[in-house]
């Protein structure tokens, strides 16, 4: 049975999709370098929330950049274009956050919102394969995340707002 690109099959698309493309392959290999190099290269100030977030968030873009780059390297377009979104919005709260004070808490708490709802989700499965997670979500967990939703007044915070936030929603 034939595997597909899971075969030896995708060895020689591959090689033969990055000679094609070779310059644009070489200008996304160099700035995946001199963005690693950045990363590595920060000295982040950890009472510092503002720097906290983005070196996380810029972290996680070079990231989902290095997946969409795996991902097209190996003719997967749609999947790419998945992770591509992924990417931008990642650089949408960077830009936000970095622009404004009320951005950044309204990401920070959402996290809250998010970390509550997870634990709630993890809370409720009943597959065996969480147990070990559902013994950590504890009540007194759920309990200290809802009381810290509670007291921030935690919003939900949407992509697009985010967007908006950015300078990069057009409509």
């Amino acid at each position: 049975m034939d595997n597909q690109f899971l075969g030896g099959a995708i060895d020689q698309w591959t090689a033969q999709h990055r000679a094609q493309n070779r310059e644009l392959i070489e200008m996304c290999e160099e700035l995946n370098r001199d963005s690693y190099d950045l990363l590595c290269g920060l000295s982040v100030h950890t009472g510092d929330v503002r720097e906290l977030v983005a070196s996380t968030l810029f972290a996680r873009c070079l990231e989902l950049y290095q997946a969409v780059l795996i991902l097209e390297y190996r003719g997967m377009e749609r999947a790419a274009e998945v992770e591509l979104r992924t990417l931008l919005e990642a650089m949408f709260s960077i830009v936000a956050t970095a622009k404004s004070d009320d951005m950044l808490q309204r990401f920070i708490d959402d996290d809250k919102i998010q970390r509550l709802k997870t634990a709630r989700r993890i809370r409720a499965t009943t597959q065996p394969e969480f147990k070990h997670l559902r013994d950590q979500a504890s009540d007194k967990l759920i309990s200290e995340l809802q009381k810290q939703v509670d007291e921030s007044g935690a919003k939900r915070l949407t992509t697009e707002e985010i967007a908006r936030a950015s300078g990069f929603h057009s409509w």
